[in-house]
């Protein structure tokens, strides 16, 4: 049962929505005090705003994140909080929500949203995102979903959304699940509970960020990331494969060499949909071969897979 005490936090990081052209393009400029004022009579729900750091989203760090992260944890605590919203850049929104899903279970909801279109422009977006992005942080039914984004009236779970389109509103999308719900109306609704995922992590303290790199394969590929890698000893290299995770075989050499230095690798299918192969084929380059070297192939996109790895690694090292 929800008093009036009961409130939604929202957590303004930087991005589109904070874009004022006409002070600084460069410079998101607008404050969670000035994004709310214009929609707080939309609300049916208290709202909290906090101003957690202005920044683009292709230039987050590490070091942001483990900030974004240790905040979150520790407004979990608070008994009125019925929900956060974390306002952020859509450049990497899919990755750092998937970050944030990894670290869960999260006993309240954590919803991410932002704009594509900022405050400037024509049919800018980014008001209507914070509202559905309230209303479904304060929804009773959205306990136990896992991190989600909400863009453009729709509720995508963070471990399958990426970003799909580089302009268009509705450019955040769900390959081979679609949507987990909707927000019309104010009014939120879930199409179904998906099975909870079970892969949660510790956050890694400020110092101890494996350095693990993403490589694509390219028809032709020269194999120069993959040695600079071996070069520059990486803790860890994920590889985007042809198909459902195919690399060429006159690259096996350089993946050997990677492997027997103990840099971790991983292959996953630089698809957008779909899962790995595990025995299906084996000429040289393929699943069958890459797993007898020690490759592990894994569920991408590869910005996804990235992040699982970092988060094992860690938990490894603690290990050792």
């Amino acid at each position: 049962m929800t008093t009036a005490n009961h409130y939604v936090l929202i957590v303004f990081t930087g991005g589109t929505i904070s874009v004022s052209p006409s002070t600084d393009v460069s410079n998101p400029a607008l404050g969670g005090t000035q994004l709310t004022e214009g929609i707080r009579r939309y609300l049916d729900v208290p709202i909290k705003v906090v101003d957690l750091y202005r920044a683009m989203s292709e230039s987050l760090t590490f070091s942001h994140l483990h900030r974004l992260a240790v905040f979150l944890m520790e407004s979990m605590n608070d008994a009125d909080l019925r929900g956060v919203v974390v306002s952020h850049g859509t450049d990497t929104m899919e990755e750092v929500a998937y970050f944030i899903d990894l670290l869960g279970p999260w006993v309240k909801p954590v919803v991410f949203t932002g704009a594509m279109r900022h405050s400037e422009l024509l049919s800018a977006d980014g008001p209507a995102n914070l509202v559905d992005a309230i209303q479904t942080a304060a929804e009773p039914l959205s306990a136990g979903r896992g991190v989600m984004v909400v863009m453009n009236q729709e509720v995508h779970a963070a471990r399958f959304v990426v970003k799909g389109h580089s302009t268009n509103v509705a450019a955040f999308v769900s390959p081979g699940c679609g949507p987990i719900g909707s927000v019309v109306e104010g009014i939120v609704r879930y199409y179904g509970m998906l099975p909870p995922d079970s892969r949660f992590f510790s956050l890694p303290k400020q110092d101890e960020w494996p350095r693990v790199e993403l490589v694509r394969m390219t028809l032709g590929n020269s194999g120069l990331l993959l040695r600079a890698c071996l070069a520059d000893r990486v803790d860890g290299v994920v590889i985007e494969g042809f198909g459902a995770g195919h690399v060429p075989d006159y690259l096996l050499q350089d993946i050997d060499a990677l492997i027997r230095a103990g840099v971790w690798v991983w292959v996953v299918p630089r698809t957008s949909a779909g899962h790995p192969l595990l025995s299906t084929y084996s000429t040289p380059g393929s699943e069958i071969g890459l797993r007898s070297m020690g490759v592990r192939m894994e569920e991408g996109p590869g910005y996804k897979a990235r992040m699982r790895m970092i988060l094992q690694l860690v938990e490894i090292l603690k290990r050792m």
